[in-house]
């Protein structure tokens, strides 16, 4: 065998990044065996220094649309996750074949989990973060380390100068809401992605807007529909609101939508 080969940033778009190592609390050889992570991966390679694959989410009973979400766990503590530059987009009123890994995926399937439309999105976990603590829980001495989601790292390799990520998210049954976005001059805008989801019904109807473009709207029928779009074109001026519009006029139609944004 060999040691992994150095990671490539021009094939990662966004990457999250927790050391074990620097998170010890045991006593004893500070040290981690990847091969424990095995069970974690859906496909995988050994290596003298560690192991490298991808996960299916969706495979595991985690969500998500079967995007695989590359990872690698190495002796020397490192656990990543990330996926690449690739961002297409589907709406309005989308199958959920629409999406995964043979489909559109982008920047928004961090989001986690967005196609759910039940609820909000993770209030303290990236779709990345998630599976490093999967490979955390997965170390047969995990007990040795501290682990916390806020000690996870998340770079952008497309957008170096990009240093704050915001996730927003608005989940409505039965409400009209509406959530406001504005941004200052002096901020400079990389990436802006909306993802959504919805359940409707035969007598209600489930909508989701934002500003004035249609991701969902299902009109008195019992299905599911799914979205997502770049919205950096639709937001084009500062210190200007923009609104993110869920609408359920029904107690059984469920509407979320949820919001990323790269920014400086």
């Amino acid at each position: 065998m060999a040691n992994l080969p150095d990671l490539n940033p021009a094939e990662i778009g966004i990457i999250a990044f927790w050391n074990a190592l620097d998170h010890w609390k045991g006593t004893g050889v500070q040290s981690i065996d990847p091969t424990d992570c095995i069970g974690v991966f859906s496909s995988y390679d050994v290596y003298d220094n560690g192991i490298e694959g991808y996960i299916d989410p969706k495979a595991k009973g985690w969500g998500g649309t079967g995007r695989h979400i590359n990872v690698r766990v190495k002796s020397d503590g490192w656990m990543v996750a990330w996926i690449d530059r690739t961002n297409t987009f589907s709406y309005p009123n989308k199958p959920i074949d629409e999406f995964g890994e043979n489909a559109h995926k982008g920047y928004y399937d961090i989001l986690y989990d967005w196609l759910k439309y039940d609820s909000n999105i993770s209030s303290t976990q990236t779709t990345l973060s998630y599976l490093i603590s999967k490979l955390y829980g997965a170390l047969s001495n995990k007990a040795d380390f501290d682990y916390s989601d806020e000690d996870v790292g998340h770079y952008c390799y497309e957008y170096p100068d990009a240093n704050v990520m915001t996730l927003l998210s608005l989940h409505t049954r039965q409400y009209h809401k509406v959530g406001h976005i504005q941004y200052t001059t002096e901020t400079t805008i990389y990436e802006a992605q909306i993802a959504a989801s919805a359940k409707g019904h035969s007598l209600y109807d489930a909508k989701c807007y934002f500003d004035t473009n249609e991701l969902i709207y299902i009109h008195h029928q019992s299905t599911y529909k799914y979205a997502s779009a770049d919205i950096l074109g639709w937001m084009p001026l500062p210190l200007t609101d923009y609104k993110l519009d869920v609408l359920s006029n029904g107690d059984i139609p469920h509407v979320h939508g949820s919001i990323l944004i790269l920014w400086s």
